[in-house]
């Protein structure tokens, strides 16, 4: 079977040729598709001096449906790492198999931003339950996951949209091109809770921390699912708390607007951060510049 043929209808010199709709709509994935090319990102994760033989923290990037975010895996030693692996295998598949050539072809911005909520949803969903499956092995009992993934496509009018899904202490920020030097904070469900050797909660446990994957009851998962707009030039940030619990707005900013590229923005908050850390924590970054 020509597997193009059955998802877009007769090629050119194939019998038939596309009506000026169609064209636009293949015109429109085939510019989201270089435009995703074009995005910029740096990655970079260092585990805590703490246990350095595991880390708690996985990045998540997939350039090919525009998907990026950061997990952070909470356990004993490393059911923390096995946590946070099981959640992004969990949120990469549901997204992978929900994305369609059609999505980037949606001319109606509602519908797209309604599908890639619920996907985005459904991932995180996906993800809660995969954590729970593994829960009830003795070995990994009791591990919860935060994470913040955000999903990006650019509209016909330039504008790039998103929709971000969040649960836990991940941070989602960004610099925008015409911010004046300030970092928007997009999202983050701050909560924390700390766990003793034997990977319970410990008497340090903030009351903030209300969710997680993996934690509570499966219908009491909050998360928050947010509506996002850029522009070209502007920078998005995503980290786990080993990051921005050790620098200030001001430290990410300086480093944002001064670094060269993706790559070296994501090496010197990693870097700062461990220089200027307040407790040991695994440490993760992702630069995405628009």
């Amino acid at each position: 079977m020509n597997i193009d043929r059955w998802k877009f209808g007769p090629q050119d010199g194939e019998g038939g040729s596309a009506s000026p709709e169609e064209e636009a709509r293949r015109n429109r994935a085939r510019a989201e598709k270089e435009w995703r090319e074009k995005i910029e990102i740096g990655v970079k994760t260092k585990r805590s001096d703490e246990h350095p033989e595991y880390n708690g923290d996985v990045a998540f990037i997939n350039r090919d449906i525009g998907a990026f975010g950061v997990l952070d895996g909470f356990g004993k030693d490393r059911a923390s790492e096995i946590a946070a692996t099981i959640a992004k295998d969990a949120i990469e598949e549901i997204l992978r198999t929900h994305d369609s050539p059609t999505d980037s072809q949606e001319t109606n911005e509602a519908v797209r931003l309604a599908k890639t909520e619920e996907v985005i949803r459904l991932a995180l969903r996906g993800a809660d339950r995969a954590i729970r499956d593994r829960s009830r092995k003795p070995e990994t009992h009791r591990m919860y996951v935060a994470v913040a993934i955000v999903k990006l496509w650019k509209t016909e009018s330039g504008e790039i949209k998103g929709i971000l899904g969040d649960i836990g202490n991940c941070r989602v920020q960004a610099l925008r091109k015409n911010s004046n030097g300030a970092l928007d904070v997009l999202s983050e469900n701050y909560l924390i809770r700390h766990f003793d050797d034997e990977g319970n909660e410990s008497s340090n446990s903030s009351h903030e921390f209300k969710h997680a994957l993996g934690m509570g009851k499966p219908e009491e998962i909050s998360l928050d699912i947010i509506e996002l707009s850029f522009q070209d030039g502007d920078q998005l940030l995503i980290t786990s708390n080993g990051v921005h619990e050790n620098l200030s707005p001001e430290q990410i900013i300086e480093i944002m607007e001064r670094a060269s590229s993706g790559q070296d923005c994501a090496d010197a908050l990693i870097q700062l951060s461990h220089e200027h850390r307040k407790f040991d924590d695994d440490m993760t970054v992702v630069v995405v510049k628009l």
